[in-house]
């Protein structure tokens, strides 16, 4: 085969042995996804009560910090602590501040709101990027709003919903 005939096969070896290496790093972990995902990923480590995962998004003095809170603990009460921490919430908003201009290339500050039943818990979260990944090196104060209703209330009773409804929706109470 002459190197003209054979250009075409190197080619599609050149174009699948890229695609492999991408597919490789991306299930390693590698790429920046962002430092969004880092708190995410933080937040599912409270979950789980997963220390070392949950210590694997912190750097900077924060990081020592929360090292030295569990070693002080323990790691079964400092998993505990975790759990306790995530419970009830509902969900939670990840968003840029807006006029965000502390933002670049290797810094972030995200403002994270926390969704709870009865309250939502709004932080800024500043994170910083060191050898390819995002850590979260400081948290502000938390914000947080008391909610009227609690998330998950129903609009209305039950019965009434079902008294309107009998009375061919025109809103008149039926006995």
């Amino acid at each position: 085969m002459s190197p003209k005939e054979s250009a075409p096969t190197w080619v599609a070896l050149a174009v699948l042995a890229a695609i492999g290496a991408g597919l490789w790093a991306r299930s390693r972990g590698g790429g920046d996804r962002g430092p969004e995902a880092t708190v995410y990923a933080m937040f599912e480590a409270v979950g789980k009560g997963d220390v070392a995962k949950y210590l694997d998004c912190y750097g900077g003095e924060l990081l020592d910090r929360l090292k030295a809170a569990a070693r002080e603990s323990g790691d079964a009460r400092f998993a505990e602590d975790l759990r306790r921490r995530g419970e009830g919430m509902t969900g939670i908003a990840i968003s840029r501040p807006p006029g965000d201009a502390a933002s670049s290339a290797e810094s972030a500050i995200l403002r994270v709101e926390q969704v709870f039943r009865d309250r939502n818990e709004a932080q800024d979260y500043s994170l910083r990027r060191r050898r390819g990944r995002w850590r979260i090196e400081g948290i502000g104060p938390a914000n947080t709003v008391k909610m009227p209703i609690p998330y998950g209330t129903p609009v209305y009773a039950p019965e009434s919903a079902t008294n309107v409804m009998s009375a061919g929706g025109t809103g008149q109470r039926v006995p």
